[in-house]
């Protein structure tokens, strides 16, 4: 079967062709930024794992980048923040390379039920992007929700053949969106 990259095939489609690729956070490793970002004709927006970072930071810092938040229902509201992150690799030789990705997300704190039923304790919740686009955060976040690949539980990757849910102006309707869920 071909790859991404394949000249021949209808999986891959050829080299030269505009590719968006969308992954859940099961690929933000370093290693995949880096590669992402040093693929020709590549665009990718990759789910971010938080790992141990605070939420509560995540969400101060987009409250201040967020004129009007959302209301997403009754009990959430939802705040957009961006800012670019350094990221380090390990080289073979032993040292580190670093490099600077753009992150993105949306933070989202619920006091209540979408009922109106109030929380003991307001949740805070956090969807965080690695992103080499530069869409708005709010954008990217609609795309992914839309398209679904980021949060999809499907173990197949699959070539996405469609100008659907783009807005980025120089990705024609022969686009490869190639999505690993």
């Amino acid at each position: 079967m071909a790859g991404p990259n394949s000249e021949a095939g209808q999986s891959g489609g050829p080299k030269d062709t505009p590719r968006l690729v969308v992954t859940d956070a099961g690929h933000d490793a370093a290693e995949n930024l880096l590669l992402f970002s040093e693929t020709s004709d590549t665009d990718f927006l990759v789910k971010g794992n938080l790992r141990r970072q605070d939420p509560a930071e995540w969400l101060a810092e987009a409250r201040r980048q967020t004129e009007v938040p959302d209301q997403l229902d009754r009990g959430a509201r939802a705040w957009y923040g961006e800012t670019t992150e350094t990221v380090s690799v390990e080289t073979d030789s032993g040292g580190a390379r670093e490099f600077s990705v753009r992150v993105v997300w949306r933070a989202t704190k619920r006091f209540a039920d979408s009922d109106g039923q109030l929380l003991m304790e307001p949740e805070i919740s956090i969807e965080a992007y690695w992103t080499s686009l530069d869409w708005a955060p709010k954008i990217s976040r609609l795309f992914t929700s839309s398209a679904g690949p980021a949060n999809s539980s499907t173990a197949n990757s699959r070539p996405i053949w469609t100008w659907s849910g783009c807005l980025r102006g120089n990705f024609r309707p022969t686009s490869i969106f190639w999505i690993w869920g």
